[in-house]
C-alpha cells in the first residue's frame, strides 16, 4: 500500500497548490506516492518523499562516509572564545612565539576555500587551550578530538545557509561549530576529490533527505556527514575530481587576494588590473571576478555531472535536487535571518565589501596606509619584488599575508629594506597634521607617487573625488570616516580589532594615528614629548597672535576665527593632558587582544562614539574583575589577581604562577599548595609503601639463599629473567610468567605449593588463576626495585648495601623515598639536586631567574609575587587616573547630559 504525499512548501499561494496537488491526475512535482517502509533504507528513517527508491538505495549501495579510511569529528569547545581566540592579524608577540594557530569555526557558505580568521591561543606544552583548565561538564584538559587537530582536513560550518566543505591547511584546530574531516594518510588528491563530492549537488541532495527539511538554516552535524554514502572512486574520477575541487579553491583564494585581512592578501583590487583610471580599473577588477564566477560555475557543473553519475542518480531524479533543496548557487551568501551560526552572519570577506569604485578605492587608501606605517610591502605594488607563488591547497598558513612587508624569516620588519623606495613609519606616529614631517596625507601621497608614477597627481585627485562626494574635504573623510571604515574592515567573528588606533579630540580637527603592533611601553609617551605638546605650543602661539590682531580688528569674522582657535586650543590641552595621565599606567599587552589592549585609552577616542562605548564597556569589565587572566589586569592590579591565582589555576598558569601555587598531586591531580609541614605529611603519608618494605625484606631473604649460586648477571636479574620461577616471590611478582610457564611445566605448580587444577589447565583455570594471584606491584615499583637490586656482588657486598641502605647512605636510590620517606623528605628540602633526583623539587623548589629557589609558605609566596609586581609610580597613575575629570566628548559625558 502506498501513501500520497503533497507537497506546497515551494509555492506562495499554499492552499490553491494544495487543492492542485489533491486534484493532480498523476505523480508530479507537487504530488507523491510510495510505500513508506521504503523510508526505512535512510539512516533515521525520514520521510523523503520527494526522490525515488533508487536514490534512497545508495545509502544501502554505497559506504558510509565514516569508515576506516575516512573520519568526520567535531571539534572542542573552550567555553570563552573572547578569552582563547583571536583574530590572526590582532595576535601579538605570542604569535611569533607560535602560541597561536589557526582555527576552523564555522562561518559563511563557501565551498572549497574560506580564510580561517580566527586563532586559538594554544599550550603546546599542556596539549590544550592556554590556561585552560577544563569545564565543569567537562573536566578533560585535552579539546574534543584533539588527536585529529593540526591534521590536513576538510571543515565546514555547523550551521549555515548549506553544506559547504573546505580547505582545512595542516597546523590548525577545529571547534565545535566547524567540525572537520580527515582521510587517512592525509592523502591531498584523496582530500581533495572528497570535497568535490561533498560540495556536489548528489551529495547534498543526499543530505537533505536525512533532515527531511528544505530550509537554507540547517544544522550539518557530525552524524549526519557520517551517515552519508559515498562512493569509491576509481583513479580516473579521484584525478579529475582533485583537479576540478583544486582549481575552484584557487579561483576562489584569488578573489580574497584584495582582501587585507585575508592570510591571501598581496594588493589590493585595483592594483591587481590595469585602466586609464580608477574607475576603469574598477570595471576591469568587476570583469576579472565575472570571469572567475563564470569558471567557478563551470567547474561545479562538471563536478555534479561527475557525481550524479558515480551515485548512479539518473536525469530524472535529478530533479529532487530542485524539489527537496534549493540550488546553491542561488542561496550562496544570501543573507539569512534565524537560525544560523551567529558567527557566519559577520564572518564576511572584505572580498564581499562590493566592487564600486568608492569601495575599491576605500580599500586602496586604506592599503596606502598600511604601506606609510610598514605593513604592507610596497614592492608588490611597483613590480620591484615578484608576486609571490600560489602555495598548495593544505599548506600551512603563514604567518601573515604575502603582501606583507617582512624579512626573510618571515617576521614583520623592523625598519626598512635597504633600497627601499620610501621611509615607512616604523614605530612611529602619524599625525592628520599639514607640514608636519610625518603627515598621514603626505604620507598616502609618497605612496600614491610610486604606485602610479606620472599620473600619480591625477589619481590622487580622482581618489579624493570619490572619497568627498559629500562635499567635505578629503581631511575631513581621513579624520571621521576613515577609521570607520578600518574599523568595519578589522571586525570579524564578533571580535573587533583595528590595528590602526586613531588618537584624537572630539571634533577630529586634530589626530595621531599608531599602528598597533609597533606601540611600546614608550609610545605615549612620544606621542606627548614629540607631537602634542609641541603642536599645543604652535596652536598657543597662533591663538595669541589672533588675539593681538583682533584689538584692533574687531570684526564678527575675526572674532570667530579666535572662538574657534580658542576651542582647538582648549582640545589640544584636554589631549594631552590625558595622555599625561594614561602614559605611566599604559602598556601594549596585544595577547590580551585589541579590544583590551586599548581599553585604558577609551578616553582618546572621542571621534567614534561606537568603538569607544566598547572599549569603555571593557575598561569597565576590568575594573569589575572580569578579565583576571589578562595581563592588563595583573599590570594594573596585582594586589587583586596574584592572591586569586592561589584559588584559580587556570589563572595561576596564565601570570606564569602556577609552580608558586599549584603543584602536581601523587594521584596526578593538581592541588593547591599548602604549608611546607602538611606538604611533608602528605608526601610522607602518600610515598611510604608497606607492600614494598615488605618486597625488600623479601629479596633480603631472597638474595641471602641463591646469592652464592647466583650468575654473572647478578641474583635479581636470576630472578627476573625466570631462573627461579619456581619461588613464591617470582610468582608474587610476575605471576602471569610464571603460570604461563607452569601450564606447559606442570611440576612448577609442586614447587610453588599449587595444586593441578582437577579439570586440567586451560584457558579458564588460567585465567581463575590470573584473577586469585594478581602482580604484587605496578611496573613502576619494578623499575625502583631493579634500580637497587639490580647490582652485581658477593653475599659480603650485599649485607653491606643493606646496612648502607638502612642507615641513610644510599638515600639517592629512587627505593628509599618509598620506605624512608621522613627521611628522604627532609634532604630534598635543602638539597635541590637530591630533591630533583626523587622528583621532588616541584614540591619544594621554585625555579627562578637566577636559579632554583626554596620554596616559602603560601602566603608568603604571595607576598614575593606582589614584590616583584610592585611599582608606586604606576599605581600612583592609576589612582589619579581613575579620580580624574573626564575629558569632554567622552562616552560618560554624553551618557550624563543625555539623562541630564
Amino acid at each position: 500500500m502506498k501513501t500520497i504525499f503533497l507537497r506546497a512548501l515551494e509555492a506562495d499561494d499554499k492552499a490553491t497548490a494544495l487543492r492542485a496537488a489533491i486534484d493532480a491526475p498523476r505523480v508530479g512535482t507537487a504530488r507523491f506516492e510510495m510505500a513508506t517502509e521504503s523510508f526505512s533504507a535512510v539512516p533515521g528513517s525520514p520521510f523523503s518523499y520527494w526522490v525515488s527508491d533508487e536514490v534512497r538505495g545508495c545509502f544501502t549501495k554505497f559506504p558510509a562516509f565514516e569508515n576506516e579510511r575516512r573520519f568526520a569529528r567535531q571539534g572542542g569547545v573552550n567555553g570563552d572564545d573572547f578569552r582563547w581566540l583571536r583574530l590572526w592579524f590582532e595576535a601579538g608577540a605570542a604569535q611569533k612565539r607560535g602560541k597561536f594557530f589557526p582555527i576552523a569555526k564555522g562561518g559563511k557558505f563557501s565551498p572549497f576555500y574560506a580564510d580561517l580568521l580566527l586563532q586559538g591561543w594554544w599550550d603546546p606544552r599542556r596539549n590544550t587551550f592556554w590556561a585552560f583548565t577544563g569545564l565543569p561538564h567537562r573536566p578533560s584538559l585535552k579539546p574534543a578530538s584533539f588527536e585529529f587537530y593540526f591534521r590536513a582536513g576538510l571543515t565546514w560550518p555547523r550551521r549555515t545557509d548549506g553544506l559547504s566543505l573546505r580547505v582545512m591547511p595542516l597546523g590548525c584546530l577545529f571547534a565545535d561549530k566547524g567540525p572537520a574531516a580527515f582521510v587517512d594518510g592525509d592523502d591531498v588528491d584523496e582530500l581533495l576529490a572528497l570535497a568535490a563530492i561533498t560540495n556536489s549537488q548528489a551529495f547534498s541532495l543526499l543530505v537533505s533527505m536525512q533532515l527531511a527539511r528544505t530550509e537554507l538554516a540547517q544544522s550539518f552535524e557530525v552524524g549526519l556527514i557520517q551517515n552519508t554514502p559515498v562512493p569509491v572512486l576509481n583513479s580516473d574520477e579521484r584525478s579529475q575530481l582533485a583537479s576540478l575541487a583544486k582549481r575552484s579553491w584557487s579561483l576562489t583564494r584569488a578573489v580574497d587576494a584584495r582582501a587585507e585581512t585575508s592570510h591571501a592578501f598581496i594588493v589590493p583590487a585595483l592594483l591587481q588590473v590595469s585602466g586609464s583610471d580608477l574607475d576603469a580599473r574598477a570595471r576591469a577588477y568587476a570583469d576579472r571576478l565575472g570571469d572567475i564566477e563564470v569558471e567557478l560555475k563551470s567547474n561545479q557543473a562538471q563536478i555534479d555531472a561527475i557525481c550524479f553519475r558515480i551515485y548512479e542518480i539518473d536525469k530524472a531524479d535529478r530533479g529532487a535536487v530542485k524539489t527537496g533543496i534549493v540550488a546553491r548557487a542561488e542561496v550562496a551568501g544570501d543573507a539569512v535571518d534565524g537560525d544560523v551560526d551567529e558567527d557566519a552572519l559577520d564572518a564576511d570577506s572584505e572580498a564581499d565589501a562590493g566592487t564600486g569604485t568608492s569601495a575599491l578605492i576605500i580599500e586602496l587608501m586604506s592599503w596606502a596606509m598600511g604601506v606609510a606605517l610598514g605593513r604592507f610591502d610596497l614592492r608588490l605594488a611597483t613590480g620591484v619584488r615578484p608576486l609571490p607563488i600560489e602555495p598548495e591547497p593544505f599548506d600551512p598558513l603563514p604567518t601573515g599575508s604575502p603582501g606583507m612587508l617582512v624579512r626573510e624569516d618571515g617576521l614583520p620588519c623592523e625598519r626598512a629594506p635597504q633600497g627601499y623606495p620610501i621611509n615607512p613609519a616604523f614605530g612611529e606616529i602619524l599625525v592628520d597634521d599639514a607640514g608636519h614631517p610625518r603627515d598621514l596625507t603626505a604620507a598616502l601621497q609618497a605612496v600614491f607617487r610610486q604606485v602610479f608614477a606620472t599620473e600619480a597627481e591625477a589619481r590622487w585627485e580622482e581618489a579624493v573625488q570619490f572619497l568627498t562626494l559629500n562635499g567635505q574635504g578629503f581631511q575631513r573623510w581621513l579624520a571621521v570616516d576613515f577609521f570607520d571604515c578600518h574599523l568595519k574592515r578589522y571586525s570579524k567573528s564578533r571580535r573587533r580589532a583595528p590595528i590602526y588606533w586613531q588618537l584624537s579630540v572630539p571634533s577630529g580637527q586634530y589626530s595621531v594615528w599608531l599602528y598597533a603592533h609597533q606601540v611600546t611601553r614608550n609610545t605615549l609617551f612620544d606621542l606627548q614629548k614629540d607631537v602634542v605638546a609641541p603642536k599645543l605650543a604652535h596652536e598657543e602661539n597662533r591663538l595669541a597672535d589672533l588675539r593681538a590682531e583682533a584689538v584692533t580688528d574687531l570684526s564678527a569674522a575675526k572674532r570667530r576665527k579666535v572662538e574657534a582657535q580658542e576651542r582647538h586650543v582648549e582640545e589640544l590641552r584636554v589631549i594631552l593632558e590625558e595622555v599625561r595621565r594614561v602614559a605611566p599606567l599604559w602598556s601594549p599587552f596585544l595577547d590580551d587582544g585589541v579590544a583590551l589592549a586599548m581599553a585604558p585609552l577609551w578616553r582618546l577616542v572621542p571621534q567614534h562614539r561606537a568603538w569607544q562605548r566598547e572599549l569603555k564597556s571593557r575598561w569597565d569589565d576590568l575594573i569589575d574583575e572580569k578579565y583576571e587572566w589578562a595581563r592588563m589586569a595583573m599590570h594594573l592590579w596585582p594586589e587583586r589577581v596574584v592572591p586569586k591565582c592561589t584559588t584559580d589555576r587556570s589563572l595561576a598558569i596564565a601570570h606564569e604562577l602556577e609552580d608558586a601555587f599549584w603543584v602536581e598531586g601523587l594521584d596526578r591531580r593538581w592541588r593547591q599548595r599548602g604549608s611546607i609541614d602538611s606538604t611533608i605529611r602528605y608526601l610522607e603519608e602518600g610515598l611510604l609503601s608497606e607492600s614494598l618494605r615488605a618486597t625488600v625484606m623479601d629479596l633480603q631473604r631472597f638474595a641471602r639463599q641463591h646469592i652464592a649460586t647466583q650468575s654473572e648477571a647478578g641474583w635479581w636479574m636470576d630472578l627476573k629473567s625466570g631462573r627461579h620461577d619456581d619461588t613464591p616471590l617470582a610468582l608474587a611478582l610476575w605471576p602471569e610468567r610464571v603460570l604461563q610457564r607452569a601450564r606447559t611445566q606442570p611440576s612448577l605448580l609442586s614447587g610453588l605449593g599449587l595444586p593441578l587444577p582437577a579439570r586440567g589447565f586451560d584457558d579458564r583455570a588460567l585465567a581463575a588463576l590470573l584473577r586469585r594471584y594478581r602482580p604484587r606491584h605496578s611496573e613502576v615499583d619494578l623499575e625502583v626495585l631493579e634500580a637497587f637490586c639490580a647490582t652485581f656482588g658477593n653475599a659480603a657486598a650485599w649485607e653491606t648495601r643493606w646496612a648502607d641502605f638502612d642507615i641513610g647512605r644510599l638515600d639517592e636510590q629512587p627505593l628509599a623515598r618509598f620506605l624512608y620517606p621522613r627521611r628522604v623528605l627532609a634532604r630534598a628540602l635543602t638539597d635541590h639536586a637530591f630533591a630533583a633526583g626523587h622528583d621532588l623539587a616541584r614540591w619544594f623548589w621554585l625555579n627562578a631567574p637566577a636559579g632554583p629557589r626554596r620554596l616559602k609558605e603560601p602566603e608568603e609566596e604571595v607576598r614575593i609575587a606582589l614584590a616583584e609586581r610592585d611599582r608606586p609610580a604606576m599605581k600612583a597613575a592609576l589612582k589619579a587616573f581613575l579620580e580624574a575629570p573626564v575629558a569632554p566628548g567622552s562616552a560618560r559625558r554624553e551618557r550624563r547630559a543625555r539623562s541630564a
